[in-house]
């Protein structure tokens, strides 16, 4: 008769299994919710962009600079319209495999196991090698379904780098470029200066559209601030800068949004699906370092909207 070690190492085979296809199908249901917030999104940014006017009453250079800025926003929604494509819902996630051979315990005897093993219910009268087979196939498919369950948390930290975050990193650009044009408004034609501030506030309307998605599905931004030190996990450096005004490996310039998943995944928390691009400065003459008031914080920071 199989002894408790046996016993024991089939009820863990079958509770890891149980546990990873749970996980596989909620990443299902997951797909395939995206796939309808996708397309809200996209007719979010369309109906935004197509309701989006340039007065009349402008000067014709203030009219000039938001068509440029008009015309970054029609890009944002053609891209976003390629949302649903990107998920690449017409290769859907597989089903959990079925060879799995489930065995409970049965109810007159505790020892005994019952297995439906090819639509048939049969008694195991647990001799060694037949267990250790059942145990061989069973973990087989655990390791199908972990397989399975890889490809979709891959396919998705893809649809958030690849597809989410180009529209922010367009509209983050805008939204720098429409700061430039409110200071331009502000001291070349005072008399328009709120109604542009109205007209760009489009920007922060798309950004927030775009990060209820994000934090529906556990996606935070990292948005390091200046004077932040450098994390080479959570930022890419992309330039390196001189500023007195800033100690080594202090943070000078946000580039664009970096992001992270809120779960825990692979037994990481708030992993990085994609680091903050900055840039970093270094100058050849360092001042004594006062981390305390540069507003250092621990590693373990992550900034987020």
């Amino acid at each position: 008769m199989i002894n408790m070690k046996k016993l024991i190492e089939i009820s863990e085979v079958q509770r890891t299994y149980s546990i990873k296809r749970k996980l596989l199908e909620e990443w299902k249901v997951q797909f395939e919710e995206l796939e309808v917030e996708a397309e809200k999104l996209s007719a979010f940014f369309q109906r935004n962009y197509e309701n989006k006017m340039i007065q009349d009453n402008f000067p014709p250079e203030l009219q000039e600079l938001l068509e440029n800025r008009l015309e970054g926003i029609r890009l944002s929604a053609k891209t976003a319209t390629r949302l649903k494509r990107k998920l690449n819902n017409e290769k859907p996630l597989e089903d959990p495999p079925k060879g799995f051979i489930p065995i409970k315990k049965t109810n007159s005897n505790p020892i005994l196991e019952l297995v439906e093993k090819d639509n048939q219910s049969i008694f195991l009268n647990f001799f060694e090698e037949e267990v250790d087979e059942i145990i061989k196939v069973n973990r087989d498919q655990v390791e199908l379904l972990q397989v399975d369950i890889e490809m979709a948390e891959k396919r998705f930290f893809q649809f958030i780098e690849k597809a989410l975050a180009p529209i922010m990193d367009g509209l983050y650009n805008g939204k720098l470029h429409a700061k430039e044009l409110v200071i331009y408004t502000n001291d070349s034609f005072p008399d328009y200066k709120t109604e542009v501030i109205e007209w760009v506030s489009i920007y922060e309307e798309l950004m927030e559209e775009v990060n209820k998605l994000l934090k529906t599905y556990f996606v935070g931004l990292l948005i390091p601030e200046k004077g932040d030190y450098f994390d080479e996990l959570k930022h890419d450096p992309i330039a390196v800068v001189e500023d007195t005004e800033y100690h080594n490996e202090q943070i000078k310039e946000l580039v664009r949004y970096g992001y992270y998943y809120k779960k825990t995944i692979n037994n990481q928390k708030n992993f990085i699906i994609r680091p903050a691009q900055v840039t970093v400065v270094k100058n050849l003459l360092e001042k004594p370092a006062d981390k305390e008031k540069s507003g250092h914080r621990d590693e373990g920071d992550i900034n987020e909207v």
